[in-house]
């Protein structure tokens, strides 16, 4: 099976699309905001804001502690882009969180503009992506990531998210497990998701450049 190289340099965060503050009155006995809870949330704020109809996925829960952030990524017209979602605070069942977008997609580009308001729901909603994984081929890419020897899952997924897209025009959501470690051989398997199928991708990291970029290999595995 053929495998699409990517290379992954220093991360540095875009001009800011929004800061909005967000209250979800949400009953968590189990410490945690429901995945899909802050999928719907985010979705309806950056709707509102930007005039679009974005498809908004996060990693996982949102702990219910204060000073907790996560990944998550906006699809809009067919771009994805890095949101920052933190937790400000936590009054009784009640977590107050903001977010920030970037107003650049990975891979560059302007993202669409908004208006810094805030209309928080409480109706949870998961969209899908709309198209099947394609063939992967054998083309370097550079994309943002974390230091610390190790690659941002968001920045992996983003990654691998926007050279589905730049090659072949299918949108496609990635999920990753975990971080990948910075060293060479490291391997991780992650789950993609279209409108009407879904599988799994190897990542393999293949090389480390003497200025730091992480190079890895992707492939489709079902």
């Amino acid at each position: 099976m053929s495998r699409t190289a990517i290379s992954l340099a220093a991360a540095t965060l875009a001009a800011v699309l929004s800061v909005t503050g967000c209250t979800a009155g949400f009953s968590f006995g189990s410490k945690s905001v429901k995945k899909a809870d802050v999928e719907a949330k985010l979705t309806t704020e950056i709707a509102n804001q930007t005039n679009t109809q974005p498809t908004v996925t996060c990693p996982s829960d949102l702990k219910g502690e204060q000073g907790t952030s996560m990944d998550c990524s906006a699809l809009i017209n067919g771009n994805v882009y890095p949101v920052r979602v933190s937790v400000s605070g936590v009054r009784g069942s009640t977590v107050d969180y903001s977010f920030r977008m970037d107003s650049t997609p990975a891979g560059g580009n302007t993202g669409p503009s908004a208006s810094p308001t805030s209309k928080p729901t409480t109706t949870p909603s998961e969209e899908p992506s709309s198209t099947p994984s394609p063939e992967p081929s054998d083309e370097p890419t550079d994309e943002p990531t974390t230091s610390g020897g190790k690659v941002a899952r968001v920045n992996v997924e983003l990654a691998i998210m926007n050279k589905v897209k730049d090659q072949s025009g299918q949108t496609v959501i990635v999920d990753c497990p975990r971080d990948l470690a910075a060293k060479v051989g490291t391997t991780m398997t992650c789950d993609w998701s279209s409108l009407d199928r879904r599988g799994k991708v190897e990542v393999e990291v293949t090389t480390i450049d003497p200025d730091g970029k992480v190079n890895f290999t992707f492939r489709n595995v079902s």
